[in-house]
């Protein structure tokens, strides 16, 4: 069953303005209704809780985490956290600036180690990368998409046909993770693109993603590839994903600005030699939130996603771009898993 994007009946968030940055990008809990928050310009982490509105408790410089430089920020964009809560891994867009130029500075994915919980955490270095951008830009050419091109000189990372890195997490039963494209979107696998067959969002499977990050400082782990995992979301690219028990919460908007975002549920199950996952087919469900003040006053940037009960708890962080005000905004969102679950059934 696919649900409209609004309904009469759509769950509504409880929604909090957090002060200090206005480009909020991603988002990693640290317990206790805590968590960090990646500002996409400039290479600081902040703690907040995300049910109060207010001030950052702490800030962390990532900075010389990942070899950087003060003047270079990295474009954070995406965040998942381990499985024993130990270890935030980051990436950053991949992508070029929003004039096509290269940017070699953001070719980064780095770990941070969490200390203590809630709002005593704290973060210290662990490992970083410079190879996931060239590793992604060749499983999307041996699929057959070209994302050499996607990735080229001249070409915005926000257009369908771009290149832009913005969601992370790892597979059940870690040592995997998947990384989510806002763009490009991309038509069946093996099959080049055109202007008009871009339908499907795409996730690359990093099979030995928690390998790369096992050591101390700049890993020389190599990223290994799997097969393509597609969503017909028509035409949108994934704006942020996060596992939850067996389950994955995928939020999908436009490979550009503005547009109505959505939320799914997904099972973690795929097709099958890299068939689309379609929603109301049996694996994949939209939710029912009431997401039309999101999607107009801000932009969807990251999720964290918990059980309580049996209710599935979805806080999303949003690029509200209040620049004069230094805000951005969290909003959570709290629904049945069991109505979520009924969703998957095939219809």
């Amino acid at each position: 069953m696919t649900i409209s994007a609004q309904t009469s009946g759509a769950v509504k968030a409880h929604t909090v303005w957090l002060e200090g940055i206005s480009d909020a990008s991603a988002i990693a809990d640290v317990g206790d209704g805590y968590a960090f928050v990646a500002d996409d310009e400039t290479n600081v982490l902040r703690l907040y809780h995300t049910a109060q509105s207010g001030g950052a408790v702490r800030e962390v410089d990532v900075t010389p985490m990942a070899n950087g430089s003060q003047k270079q920020e990295y474009d954070l964009e995406a965040a998942t956290v381990s499985d024993d809560g130990k270890t935030i891994y980051w990436i950053a867009s991949l992508a070029n600036s929003k004039k096509g130029k290269l940017r070699p500075f953001r070719n980064r994915a780095f770990s941070t180690l969490v200390n203590g919980r809630g709002a005593t955490a704290t973060l210290t270095a662990g490992a970083y990368t410079e190879d996931m951008r060239d590793a992604l830009i060749a499983f999307g050419d041996a699929n057959g998409w070209n994302f050499t091109a996607s990735a080229g000189q001249q070409v915005a990372p926000k257009r369908i046909d771009g290149f832009n890195i913005e969601g992370l997490t790892l597979k059940k039963g870690g040592g995997t993770a998947y990384v989510a494209f806002r763009a490009p979107c991309v038509p069946m696998k093996g099959i080049a693109p055109t202007s008009d067959n871009r339908q499907y969002a795409v996730m690359a499977p990093v099979t030995n993603f928690e390998r790369i990050f096992s050591v101390k400082g700049k890993s020389s782990v190599k990223p290994e590839t799997g097969a393509p995992v597609l969503f017909d979301f028509g035409g949108l690219g994934i704006r942020a994903i996060e596992r939850v028990g067996r389950y994955y919460v995928v939020v999908a908007g436009l490979s550009g600005v503005g547009g109505m975002a959505r939320a799914y549920l997904w099972d973690g199950k795929t097709s099958g030699k890299s068939k689309p996952i379609v929603p109301g087919k049996g694996h994949l469900a939209q939710l029912d939130l009431d997401m039309s003040e999101l999607s107009a006053d801000g932009h969807p940037e990251g999720v964290t996603a918990k059980l309580e009960g049996d209710e599935l708890v979805l806080a999303i962080v949003s690029d509200c771009g209040m620049k004069k005000t230094g805000k951005f905004r969290i909003d959570t969102f709290r629904i049945p898993l069991s109505v979520c679950k009924a969703g998957l059934k095939k219809k």
